[in-house]
């Protein structure tokens, strides 16, 4: 999101670039209030990256002829003179406001604290498959992912460009090898984002390598068009209309679906080369994207970028975001972003940090080092004593350990599971004759830990034995397409040697129970988040490599847990599994009335048409019943009416109990309340005695 855009600062100052960036971040803007008025709009980003690439090599090509050590510091300071002033103090402010308003912040500390090394972007990544970790959409700091992309740019760039001789006058071959460098590099990358689009979505959205190509094609635009001005090969006519063209193509962009994100993507990156690579100031486009309008908020897009993000979570978090609560909004982030412009991001660019370009990077390092020790004390010493709210941590876990030392059997492709070592109680404690309850599936079963607690304590099992991995459901033959390449997930190996075990070492009595939130595998799902993730096919299935369609799909595991269930039938085990829970369009808790929070700003979305949800969940349901009437061994557990009545699905009891720990997961008493009802069920299908031995 970085820019250059001082007239005075640069030898050939283009204003229709700030004009550019105007667009770019309207869009972005736009996108996060309501992505249905721009479903593309997030492609803003990738306009801001063609548009560093092209800045940073025109600044590299215009700093005079100086030793590799003073190149290398001089970039480097001006870039922290550039970046870090404004970033500081917004990470800093929203930190230190959203610790009143967020019961346990600590993502989002640790998200702002990654943002000041460059890095929230790996960090977002890392938590991307974490299915317990707070949306990124609540997260304060989310939007500094692609300022970690850039960041990380801005380490590589220079040296390659070093290396190439670029910055060198007396080395006149050191464009062409520039060029060529870049070209292989962005080639590399581009099929890297192709593959990863396909088959892990959040690389292909957060990592630098996979996103360089978009830097790279700013830099090649550059390169292509004399050092920074049109295009020589078409004539002046041409460039006018093309240019024109590409601007109105780019607008059209943003009104494409988001299914296309790829498409949608190298669009937007090649229609933002030909508006640089292809301008004339005379021509009408050029004045129109030239307009002081459009300049100020170009230049204003920085810090636009930074604090519209911070005052919409924030917003989230108590007042909400509708159309009465809009005007002030856009007026909040109007207002911080011109302070942050004209009292920070300014003065403190154009100031004289040092003389020694080494103290001036030296001051900005102490400086991220001091801002970070503050978001490490909110988020460790002084967790939670800033919220100004009433909160019950215990309202909202999804799990709590058996005992201190139990943990969900796991497995990657490095580490190999052991049933043994995630027994509970452990094998050694046990009687020669015990039962044993084996809980599987995604983090819906990792969910049911006070479900199988209760199991134990109320002796129904003498044991049990629990494996939950987040985003994997129980399957031995299908598997996310999108994870079928993730170096840190081996699902089918999971459950294979999940089977494998029970089917060893399993014994008569025994049950298997399986939860997973198959809502997002075989139905189109009704929230927003889910649907976005949903169309760029991170949950689609793949059947030995082959994706499926969503039909085809459900009945292809509708037929598995008929086989699954005839195996375990050989041993006496039986099969359980616990059809899909219904889910909200928001976290519970932002449906709890607290003074920042009031009842009128009480989001209804935690308020669901039961008959809505049943239309999404009925197939499924239907086709797992089909399974069940065709093996008497498999048996169809379903807690929706518990959470539904004929009208309403609600995540609160009758008498406001909580009972989900956030959108789609239960809670404690979520898990308990299941029990219960699942007991009954089980004595219904002479699965448990009537009473505990």
């Amino acid at each position: 999101m970085t820019h250059s855009s001082d007239p005075n600062s640069r030898l050939h100052y283009r204003p229709e670039i700030d004009g550019l960036r105007a667009i770019a971040i309207l869009a972005v803007v736009v996108y996060h209030f309501n992505p249905s008025l721009l479903p593309s709009g997030f492609i803003g980003v990738d306009i801001f990256f063609v548009i560093s690439g092209f800045v940073v090599t025109y600044s590299l090509a215009h700093k005079p002829d100086q030793p590799w050590k003073d190149y290398l510091l001089s970039f480097a300071a001006k870039r922290i003179q550039r970046l870090y002033p404004a970033l500081i103090v917004c990470v800093v402010v929203t930190g230190l406001v959203g610790c009143l308003f967020i019961p346990t912040p600590t993502i989002s500390l640790q998200t702002g604290i990654a943002a000041l090394v460059g890095f929230s972007n790996l960090l977002l990544f890392h938590r991307s498959t974490d299915y317990f970790g707070q949306p990124a959409n609540l997260n304060l700091f989310t939007q500094t992912w692609s300022l970690g992309v850039e960041e990380e740019f801005y380490i590589a760039f220079p040296i390659l460009a070093g290396l190439c001789g670029f910055c060198v006058r007396r080395c006149p071959s050191g464009r062409q090898r520039l060029f060529l460098a870049v070209l292989s590099l962005s080639v590399v990358s581009l099929l890297s984002y192709l593959h990863f689009s396909r088959v892990y979505p959040s690389a292909a959205f957060f990592l630098m390598p996979v996103r360089f190509w978009e830097l790279g094609a700013g830099c090649l635009t550059f390169l292509l068009t004399q050092q920074g001005g049109s295009c020589p090969v078409l004539s002046l006519r041409m460039r006018t209309v093309l240019q024109g063209l590409s601007v109105c193509l780019l607008v059209g962009l943003l009104l494409v679906s988001q299914s296309v994100q790829v498409f949608t993507t190298i669009a937007a990156v090649l229609l933002t080369c030909c508006v640089i690579g292809w301008f004339d100031s005379n021509a009408l486009m050029t004045r129109l994207m030239s307009t002081h309008g459009l300049v100020s908020i170009g230049r204003w897009s920085y810090s636009l970028y930074l604090w519209h993000w911070s005052v919409i979570v924030l917003c989230r978090w108590t007042i909400g975001v509708s159309r009465w609560t809009l005007p002030f909004q856009l007026g909040a982030i109007a207002a911080l972003a011109l302070m942050s412009y004209y009292w920070v991001e300014k003065p403190m660019r154009h100031a004289q940090w040092s003389p020694s370009q080494v103290k001036t990077i030296g001051k900005g390092l102490l400086s991220m080092a001091i801002a970070g020790l503050f978001l490490w004390m909110l988020a460790k010493p002084l967790q939670g004593t800033l919220y100004s709210g009433s909160y019950d941590p215990e309202l909202f876990q999804s799990s709590f350990p058996l005992d201190s030392s139990y943990e969900l059997c796991r497995r990657t492709p490095q580490v190999a599971a052991n049933f043994s070592d995630c027994s509970y109680p452990p094998l050694e404690a046990l009687p020669d004759s015990f039962r044993t309850l084996y809980i599987v599936g995604d983090s819906h079963a990792a969910a049911l830990k006070a479900l199988a607690s209760r199991f134990v304590n109320d002796r129904r099992v003498d044991r049990v034995v629990m494996t939950g991995e987040g985003g994997c459901f129980f399957s031995m033959d299908l598997e996310r397409s999108a994870l079928t390449d993730s170096p840190d997930t081996d699902c089918l190996g999971l459950f294979r040697a999940f089977l494998a075990e029970v089917m060893s070492h399993g014994r008569s009595g025994d049950m298997v129970l399986v939860a997973s939130r198959y809502k997002l595998y075989f139905a189109t799902p009704n929230h927003p988040n889910d649907l976005q993730h949903w169309q760029q096919g991170e949950f689609a299935l793949a059947l030995n490599d082959r994706r499926l369609p969503l039909s085809q799909g459900l009945e292809v595991y509708s037929d598995e847990l008929i086989d699954i269930a005839h195996q375990l039938a050989q041993r006496e085990i039986a099969l359980v599994v616990q059809a899909p829970l219904p889910d909200w369009k928001q976290y519970p808790i932002h449906c709890q009335s607290q003074w920042f929070r009031p009842d009128w700003a009480l989001s209804d979305a935690c308020q669901l048409s039961a008959e809505t949800e049943v239309n999404v969940l009925q197939p499924i349901v239907t086709a797992f019943r089909r399974a069940e009437s065709l093996s008497s061994n498999l048996h169809i557990y379903n807690p929706f009416p518990l959470f539904c009545s004929v009208q309403r699905c609600s995540p609160f009891l009758n008498d406001g109990q909580l009972v989900f720990s956030d959108d789609d997961h239960l809670n404690n008493f979520g898990a308990s309340l299941v029990y219960y009802d699942l007991v009954e069920f089980l004595r219904a299908r002479s699965l448990l005695s009537s009473t505990p031995p």
